[in-house]
């Protein structure tokens, strides 16, 4: 099970990547309502974490309820920014992000994206405005 916050594990922690985030306001913010029954949705792909379905597991914890799994926040930003690059998935060449803090089933999830010649760059909020997903890149192929 992964458990934020709980590493421990030894080691050196890897340098964080440089990344400023654009300095002018995002040229698109769009919002999608997440479904509250979403994580067990997504517990259908394969991944079973109780973290993300049972409240007494998220509490033991430290969270107030389960959370969205993050592989399920990064396809639903994916999905929100794909018509920003011509809804065609294949011309998609790479999507990243950096995983800053976790999204609850039922919450908002606001995509806030800058243009780029090479695709955009984005960063993800909740509803109360917290960053979850930052430092992200769609980059496309040309036509």
């Amino acid at each position: 099970m992964f458990v934020i916050g709980a590493g421990g594990f030894g080691g050196r922690r890897a340098r964080p990547a440089r990344w400023q985030p654009p300095a002018d306001p995002p040229e698109h913010r769009i919002v999608a309502t997440v479904r509250p029954d979403q994580a067990l949705l997504y517990r259908l792909s394969g991944d079973r974490n109780p973290l993300h379905s049972d409240p007494a597991i998220a509490g033991r914890a430290g969270l107030p309820r389960p959370i969205l799994h993050g592989l399920c926040t990064f396809g639903f930003a994916g999905r929100l920014l794909l018509p920003l690059v011509g809804d065609d998935p294949t011309r998609v060449r790479h999507v990243r992000v950096r995983f800053d803090a976790p999204l609850h089933p039922g919450d908002t999830l606001t995509v806030h994206a800058w243009r780029r010649p090479y695709g955009v760059v984005f960063r993800a909020t909740d509803g109360t405005g917290r960053v979850v997903l930052d430092r992200g890149v769609l980059a496309v192929s040309a036509r």
